[in-house]
């Protein structure tokens, strides 16, 4: 997605359908890439989801957390869900780069890149926080990308949300570095 999407948190939302293309992505390693810039109070909110009603797939979602967000990743898997989360968290008005890489393994970690206030990227290999999930990852095939609520239609973003990239592989440190100062000249907290 290339245009702004401005989503007001609570009747908006994008369906992009369920293309093969991102299908089980997350098996075989992939990255996400994103800039969000939340806006209102500082409630649940979906990102991203490819999980239905949430018992299979995955989903990317800010839980409230101080006077912010954190940023959470589920995946689900047969045994329990695996949650991984990034520790240092969105604030309001303010653009926010967040890449994630990730395979879709029991006991696997994601590594996530996000920006600060001052444009500063940084990079986080985070365990999985749910120390007892088990078994294998519940397929998402058949279930739409849905950009802006969690499962189910639940919570809906309130905010804009930027240049959203899905890509089949795990990008390197490089790679995620080259597309972050690429693009944060467009994203500038003044």
């Amino acid at each position: 997605i290339s245009n702004v999407l401005r989503l007001n948190g609570s009747n908006e939302y994008i369906n992009l359908g369920s293309p093969k293309s991102l299908t089980d992505i997350w098996q075989t390693g992939a990255t996400v890439e994103m800039w969000l810039k939340p806006t209102g109070s500082t409630t649940n909110m979906g990102i991203m989801h490819k999980s239905g009603n949430g018992n299979q797939g995955w989903q990317i979602k800010c839980d409230s957390y101080s006077s912010g967000w954190h940023i959470r990743l589920v995946g689900v898997f047969s045994g329990d869900d695996y949650i991984w989360q990034k520790n240092s968290h969105l604030k309001p008005d303010v653009w926010t780069y967040i890449a994630i890489t990730w395979t879709s393994i029991a006991g696997g970690q994601a590594t996530w890149y996000s920006s600060n206030e001052a444009g500063v990227l940084s990079e986080v290999t985070s365990p999985n926080v749910n120390g007892t999930s088990t078994g294998t990852y519940a397929s998402d095939a058949g279930y739409d990308l849905i950009i802006g609520s969690k499962e189910n239609d639940s919570t809906k973003y309130d905010g804009m949300i930027d240049e959203v990239m899905f890509y089949n592989r795990i990008l390197t440190s490089d790679e995620i570095n080259k597309n972050f100062k690429y693009s944060k000249g467009k994203h500038k907290n003044d």
